[in-house]
């Protein structure tokens, strides 16, 4: 019988080891087994049996799912509490935010009534509000004197508190 090369043998050899070749094909293959050591500890490595670690790359992508999801969370909570913090910061500039209207007797007026009182009133937009202090006693020019002192202030937009008191007639 012709010798039989080795690549040929080998080329042969997984289905040979599946047992899916004719029985001509294994005669063939045991003869040449016998005979060449190089094919049979090819053969021999083939037959093992092989244990192929099973990866578990599901834990790795559940644990960057973790961390994506746990920074997720903490931006869309700083995302909210900085809104609020802009929104806060928008409506207190708008109605809060108070400046000094300046003395002018055209705003402002000055009347003593009978009962030698006075009295201020305010003559100006109706975004304005009023704040005076508790009577102090103060000398001035040697005479003792109690004395409030009261001033008008400004915001930017009408109060919705100060609509419920506005009166055009003031």
């Amino acid at each position: 019988m012709k010798e039989i090369k080795c690549t040929i043998i080998q080329d042969v050899l997984p289905l040979y080891v599946d047992e899916v070749v004719s029985q001509d094909t294994k005669e063939m293959v045991d003869e040449h087994l016998q005979h060449c050591e190089k094919c049979q500890k090819e053969y021999d490595a083939m037959k093992q049996e092989l244990y192929i670690p099973a990866e578990n790359k599901a834990f790795q992508f559940k644990e960057i799912s973790k961390k994506w999801r746990k920074k997720k969370v903490i931006i869309s909570i700083t995302s909210v509490f900085i809104t609020a913090l802009i929104l806060l910061g928008t409506y207190l500039s708008v109605f809060y935010f108070e400046t000094v209207i300046p003395y002018s007797e055209d705003l402002i007026k000055i009347e003593r009534q009978n009962d030698h009182q006075l009295v201020s009133r305010y003559y100006g937009k109706s975004r304005a509000g009023v704040h005076g202090t508790f009577p102090m006693g103060f000398e001035i020019d040697g005479e003792k004197k109690i004395v409030s002192f009261i001033y008008y202030t400004k915001t930017m937009a009408d109060s919705p508190s100060r609509n419920l008191i506005d009166d055009e007639k003031r």
